[in-house]
């Protein structure tokens, strides 16, 4: 008989604790399937298992792990962020300039494209790879891009552009194409939650047309590229885990569903894991349209928490979030920023250990058999920066 953990019910907020305890023992629907998807969202943490002159090797024993070890699906690896790509020449971004990449330039030295290692070892391995396009990354690293382009920025939202710009959405789409055309990707995957903002406050939830505008035409690039290249190319979405929230973005998630531009959703906080956001909300609105839902867990659990000094989700804490999800009509699962789930820098041991639990998130089944853990601490115990606030 599993075990439920319910120390943290009576935290920092009476009234939060009573009703997230609320949200957990109300009658829910049965999971959503017998097996779920899982959907591993990789950025630049990567280059933590490579050495300083990184080789080919490396890059495949990296993929390798998220077969192997955590019986990953669809691999995500983060290709453009903050005004640059990653991992591949664009025509209309420089690449990623930051110390930590040095390590690649070796390969870039012998005419590598690196994207297509990434590609060639995710398919070899049986998983459908697709590129992670950061819509509006802001931590303001790339002052290059900045600097060239001060008509474009968001004035109440340091670093980031202003989507309501017409030659932002078009800048946007050709790097989307560049990619599509260029790479054998099998989709795209659009992160809303790096970072939030797409609009000025005032006008975001009037700018919703443009940002559908720009769907459409991702979406037709897509179908049309898929008829060419005989393979289906999916498009998902990273947004807020709440539609009013989305709403306030500008961001009309019911009318992507309802005209079927995307294939996927993931519905996300930004930086931690919510065991109790409405996630049924996003599962009503996709029942009967072959759209899947992959709600995100991630390492961190809370602010409060992190100050107790236990900065990551237990193995007990990441099946309570997951049943949760699944409860709410979920189809798998997405994992964000787990490199921080092995702690700073690269610990094989440990990341392999941590790794090999993501396999048993993939079964609902499995999760009755396990100690869960439901914490029920504010994700946030100060104020939200607002670099990193999403509309409230």
């Amino acid at each position: 008989m599993s075990k439920v953990n319910m120390r943290f019910l009576f935290g920092h907020t009476a009234s939060l604790c009573l009703y997230s305890a609320i949200a957990v023992i109300l009658p829910v629907k049965s999971a959503s399937a017998t097996e779920g998807t899982l959907l591993y969202t990789s950025d630049s943490g990567f280059l933590f298992a490579l050495s300083e002159k990184a080789t080919a090797k490396e890059i495949y024993a990296w993929v390798d792990r998220q077969k192997d070890d955590a019986g990953v699906d669809i691999y995500a690896q983060m290709v453009f962020h903050q005004g640059w790509v990653e991992l591949f020449q664009s025509e209309f971004a420089e690449h990623d300039t930051r110390k930590k990449y040095k390590r690649l330039e070796s390969l870039f030295a012998q005419g590598t494209q690196l994207l297509n290692l990434f590609i060639e070892r995710t398919h070899h391995k049986g998983m459908k790879f697709v590129a992670a396009i950061r819509m509006n990354d802001r931590h303001g690293h790339n002052k290059k891009f900045l600097d060239a382009h001060p008509d474009w920025l968001l004035e109440e939202f340091p670093f980031g552009v202003d989507f309501s710009i017409r030659e932002v959405r078009e800048w946007m789409f050709n790097i989307m194409n560049e990619i599509v055309q260029k790479f054998d990707v099998d989709g795209l995957d659009l992160d809303f939650m790096r970072s939030g903002h797409m609009f000025p406050r005032e006008t975001a939830r009037e700018s919703h047309a443009k940002m559908t505008d720009l769907l459409r035409q991702v979406k037709t690039m897509l179908d049309a590229t898929s008829k060419l290249k005989s393979k289906e190319l999916s498009l998902g979405v990273r947004v807020p885990q709440t539609l009013h929230e989305c709403r306030l973005l500008g961001l009309d998630v019911p009318t992507w569903i309802k005209e079927g531009l995307i294939d996927s959703i993931t519905p996300s906080d930004d930086y931690f894991t919510d065991f109790n956001a409405p996630y049924e909300e996003f599962g009503e609105l996709i029942k009967g349209t072959g759209i899947k839902m992959y709600p995100s867990i991630h390492p961190p659990v809370a602010e409060g928490y992190r100050q107790l000094n236990h900065t990551h989700m237990s193995r007990a804490m990441y099946r309570a979030a997951v049943k949760n999800f699944y409860m709410a009509g979920a189809h798998g699962v997405s994992v964000y920023n787990y490199h921080y789930a092995w702690r700073a820098g690269w610990n094989p041991p440990r990341a392999r250990y941590v790794m090999k639990w993501l396999r048993e998130f993939k079964y609902p089944q499995k999760l009755e058999t396990g100690d869960r853990h439901y914490a029920f601490y504010p994700l946030r115990s100060s104020p939200v920066n607002i670099r990193w606030e999403t509309g409230y």
